[in-house]
């Protein structure tokens, strides 16, 4: 029997209690007497198997999300795992749930109250279980240093300040509000949108000085010329329930005023009035004969300054002016009209601007399209003594249908200004040049900034005297590509051209303009004219980029030509890939010429000057530039195959030269340059460059050295370190560690 087995002998009941170690078969055998010598036995087998999780006492490893324990049996099951529990988060600092995050969902974000409006700045947060002395649980305040800006602060209407802090300054009104409604019965007082007047003239004339008019949408058809010689404000864009102006929506309200088969000015301005929301069309002024009012097609404005916003110019016309006409008499008032955010479209006039015409007056235009305007002489606009503000607008597909008329006319003469400024504005596929600047004060200062000029036909810009003073514009950070000039007309170039005035062009890019006097042309005994920090990329025309004529006097500065190409169709005797002087000895200082061609043709090139041609009595002085792969030749003039004895070459690096220049005499170098990167047009320069501290400081002044290069590095560094610093040749001054770089241009 196993062990720990009993039998109770007068019952014959087996009692065995198994341990652990006797799992498995055991057998029996029981016996029994009946005491006169009789037994009996039975044998059998006992099965022990296990019921239950574990052995009482037994212990194994467990762990939770918040660190290790021990399981212990009890009873065969085992029991809770005694290592550390996931709790409920609480904000204490410590990770109750262990889920690796302290606090989340329990803290409590606060935001800075400088102003103490309890009113909190989002931008300045923190984070924790309490809130801290200077925070606040809001985080809608607009301006935390003012206490008088948050949610809760009253608007104060047309200060410019969001007082409220809900995005937009209240729309408060000048004075009374008068409504129209084109749809409301005769005989409205005005004084409600149910009592409206059906005819904005007869606002107008109800209206004082100071009071607004709102205009629901629909169409107004004018019969006679509307006078506006009171301060009135008038705006469209009304659906005709509004009770603040902020309501409006004017670009989905359209209000229209239409000319019809009135044959008139739409409106004549007198005052400092307001013109904003509507949409002004088919007003014709001029034509017919009998006509008093021939300027301005829509609008004509004298001696005032009236604010115009909003507005939809289209299909008007007038013998001056097709849209505006601005015109200022009086020497004693400033007459500035302000004009933004307006679209000018299909207008045209037979004189003067096809859009606006200026007289002795000049507007500010901002934020402007100009598009699909005509005239005979100045498709969008005309300035006579006029010096207006034109910024971030677009000139797109006008038409001059004179043969050589511009987009923009400015004129002056010796008693009367004209100095526009033009600045981040776009000139995009006009019929006509799109700025022209005719003879005006010797003080004046045309400006034209940040502008870009594309695909111009004839001309992008053109500045003359006739018979005038002369003007001097500054034009600056520019970009003018793919412009075309007149092939055979008069000294034309495709980007700018100068004709007997003096010029400032710094910044510019100048590619793929095509025409047969260069991207810039420069004329008739012009004066200084200054190019510095330029570059001509892929220009082609009779000169390639850059024609110079009859004397002018040119300073090029810190420029790079490449790629540029003479187009030999134009003249048999073309020559100049980059510059074609003729008459002209301009000086160019610290330049890069490379890879300029003469054209390919009929099997050879025509040998006239790969970079530089000089024709006549041209005697260029060139000092600290580089001339390489230009093709066939660097510089030549008249004399075939010798490079022109009238060019003071100096402290330059020329890849083919003639050796009667005496060319190390003149601290010239016959070397390849060593550029980063020529085939993605990157013309900085590497350390071992023979370009490098090879220059001179030494040249005339004015103009002077060059402060800095084309990328606005100081100009005279110690590049090969040799303790004395010089500057190097062409457009580039090497700068340790950084020419190694990208290109300058894309490829």
């Amino acid at each position: 029997a196993p062990a720990g087995m009993s039998i109770e002998a007068a019952s014959g009941l087996i009692d065995w209690a198994p341990a652990a170690d006797q799992l498995g078969s055991h057998p029996v055998v029981v016996q029994v007497s009946d005491g006169r010598g009789g037994t009996d036995q039975q044998a059998f087998a006992l099965e022990v198997v296990f019921v239950g999780e574990c052995i009482d006492g037994q212990t194994r490893p467990c762990s939770t999300a918040c660190g290790e324990g021990q399981e212990i049996c009890v009873n065969r099951t085992w029991q809770t795992c005694n290592a550390p529990q996931p709790a409920e988060e609480v904000c204490d600092g410590a990770d109750n749930d262990c889920d690796g995050e302290i606090d989340e969902g329990v803290s409590l974000t606060f935001y800075a109250d400088s102003d103490g409006d309890t009113f909190g700045d989002p931008e300045v947060s923190g984070s924790g279980c309490s809130i801290p002395e200077g925070f606040v649980a809001d985080d809608q305040d607009c301006d935390d240093s003012d206490g008088g800006i948050n949610p809760a602060a009253e608007e104060i209407a047309d200060n410019g300040i969001d007082e409220d802090c809900d995005g937009v300054d209240l729309i408060g009104q000048y004075g009374e509000a008068w409504f129209v409604d084109a749809d409301a019965p005769p005989g409205g007082d005005g004084l409600s949108w149910g009592t409206a007047f059906d005819k904005i003239e007869s606002a107008i004339i109800s209206a004082t000085e100071g009071d607004e008019i709102w205009v629901k949408s629909g169409t107004y058809h004018h019969t006679n010329t509307v006078f506006i010689d009171k301060i009135v404000h008038l705006y469209g864009g009304f659906a005709g329930f509004e009770t603040n102006r902020d309501q409006r929506d004017w670009e989905n309200n359209v209000t229209i005023i239409n000319g019809g088969s009135f044959k008139g000015v739409g409106f004549r301005i007198t005052t400092d009035a307001t013109l904003n929301g509507f949409t002004i069309s088919k007003f014709w002024s001029g034509l017919p004969c009998g006509i008093i009012e021939r300027h301005g097609g829509a609008i004509m404005i004298e001696n005032a300054s009236p604010t115009i916003s909003h507005c939809t110019f289209t299909e008007n016309r007038g013998l001056y002016a097709g849209a505006i006409y601005n015109e200022n008499t009086s020497p004693e008032i400033d007459a500035s009209p302000s004009i933004s955010d307006c679209i000018f479209e299909n207008n045209g006039s037979l004189q003067g601007g096809g859009a606006i015409y200026n007289r002795h007056c000049s507007p500010t235009i901002s934020g402007c399209r100009f598009s699909g305007n005509t005239s005979l002489q100045a498709a969008v606009m005309e300035n006579f003594h006029s010096s207006p503000i034109i910024s971030s607008c677009t000139f797109l597909g006008n038409h001059s249908f004179s043969p050589n008329g511009p987009i923009i006319l400015n004129m002056g003469d010796s008693s009367g200004d004209s100095s526009p400024s033009v600045s981040h504005t776009d000139f995009i596929g006009n019929a006509g040049l799109a700025i022209q600047i005719i003879g005006t004060a010797p003080e004046s200062a045309p400006l034209i900034n940040d502008c870009s000029f594309t695909g111009n036909n004839p001309q992008a810009v053109r500045i003359e005297r006739v018979g005038y003073s002369m003007p001097s514009p500054i034009i600056s950070n520019s970009r003018f590509y793919a412009n075309h000039g007149k092939k055979y007309f008069g000294d034309w170039g495709s980007s700018i051209s100068v004709e007997a005035a003096t010029a400032r062009i710094a910044g510019c890019l100048f590619e793929r303009n095509h025409s047969y006097w260069g991207a810039v042309n420069i004329s008739h005994n012009s004066s200084v004219v200054d190019i510095r920090d330029s570059v001509f990329r892929d220009n082609v025309s009779f000169g390639g980029a850059f024609v110079i004529q009859n004397g002018s006097e040119v300073n090029i500065l810190n420029s790079l030509f490449t790629g540029n190409i003479v187009n030999c169709a134009y003249n048999r005797t073309c020559g100049g890939g980059a510059i074609y002087n003729a008459a002209s000895s301009p000086l160019i200082i610290n330049s890069t010429f490379a890879g300029n061609r003469t054209q390919y043709r009929l099997g050879e090139y025509v040998l006239n000057g790969g970079a530089i041609n000089n024709n006549s009595t041209s005697t260029p002085a060139i000092i600290n530039s580089i001339f390489w792969d230009n093709g066939p030749k660097d510089i030549w003039d008249d004399a075939p195959w010798v490079m022109s004895p009238s060019a003071a070459v100096t402290n330059s690096l020329i890849g083919f030269y003639d050796p009667s220049l005496e060319i190390e005499a003149n601290h010239n170098v016959e070397a390849d340059p060593n550029f980063v990167d020529m085939a993605r047009d990157n013309y900085r320069l590497f350390p071992d460059s023979p370009a490098v501290d090879a220059g001179t400081a030494t040249v005339p002044d004015p103009p002077g050295l060059p402060t800095a290069d084309l990328d606005g590095n100081s100009r005279i560094l110690d590049g090969d370190e040799n303790g004395e610093a010089l500057p190097d040749m062409g457009a580039y001054e090497y700068v340790a560690g950084t020419n190694e770089g990208p290109p300058a241009l894309p490829p």
